[in-house]
């Protein structure tokens, strides 16, 4: 399946095969927790469903007012869901699951932006990208990567862009922007690099300096091309000691 895109067929067989494991586990366990996590899963299939029913409504030009509202409530619901059953799996063992788990919320926030919907839930997402960032291969998946972290980005809610929790590093808001930034100089496109930074920079004006200057070193650590390394130096020049643009 390809992670990057949402298809409702390939997406319940790639659940159902990643979550086989785990119903196995739950089936064999009488506890509350086990049937909670069984109920989430068959939670997850409906949902499933229903964002096919709301896509074939859209495909015939049936869109109503709430379109964007339903997206947002149900693609919420999937990632709290797949987010609660990747803890689950952890907590029996199955690693793998839980990533799995992760990278299935990535296509469930694609789904929500093009449904005009807002993303309420982050960290999961953040998780998502993380990990397809340490599997990816070559430049055309980096950049097909950051084209994603693109549209996400565009949807997060307003809650969560004005960033006032700036003194937990580890905020998803923070954590997601600085990763997109490392995923476009993984590019090697000067231009990508460009757009992204111009726009890292307003969303995490605080980071960002420290970003640049971090950049600069890992230029010589991996040793990057020179237009690479011209770019970052620009921005990194660009922020200045004030750590805001002049």
């Amino acid at each position: 399946m390809n992670f990057l895109e949402f298809n409702h067929a390939q997406y319940r067989d790639t659940f159902n095969e990643a979550v086989a494991d785990l119903s196995l586990s739950l089936t064999l366990d009488e506890s509350q927790q086990a049937q909670h996590a069984l109920q989430g899963i068959g939670a997850m299939q409906g949902y499933i469903d229903i964002m096919r029913r709301l896509d074939s409504d859209r495909e015939q030009g049936n869109v109503s007012r709430s379109d964007a509202t339903d997206a947002s409530q149900i693609g919420d619901m999937m990632l709290q869901l797949l987010d609660e059953l990747g803890h689950v799996a952890v907590s029996r063992g199955l690693t793998e699951t839980m990533h799995q788990m992760h990278r299935l919320s990535l296509p469930v926030a694609l789904w929500i932006v093009q449904h005009e919907g807002t993303i309420e839930r982050l960290d999961i997402i953040v998780n998502a990208v993380a990990s397809f960032a340490n599997n990816v291969k070559g430049q055309e998946q980096l950049t097909a990567l950051c084209h994603v972290i693109t549209q996400v980005q565009s949807a997060v809610s307003e809650t969560i862009r004005r960033d006032l929790e700036v003194s937990d590093p580890m905020r998803p808001w923070r954590i997601l922007n600085l990763n997109w930034g490392i995923i476009a100089t993984r590019t090697l496109s000067p231009q990508l690099m460009e757009s992204v930074f111009d726009q890292l920079i307003d969303a995490i004006p605080i980071d960002a300096k420290a970003f640049f200057q971090e950049g600069m070193q890992q230029m010589d650590i991996v040793g990057y091309p020179d237009s690479v390394r011209a770019v970052m130096a620009r921005y990194n020049n660009l922020l200045g000691a004030s750590g805001s643009l002049h």
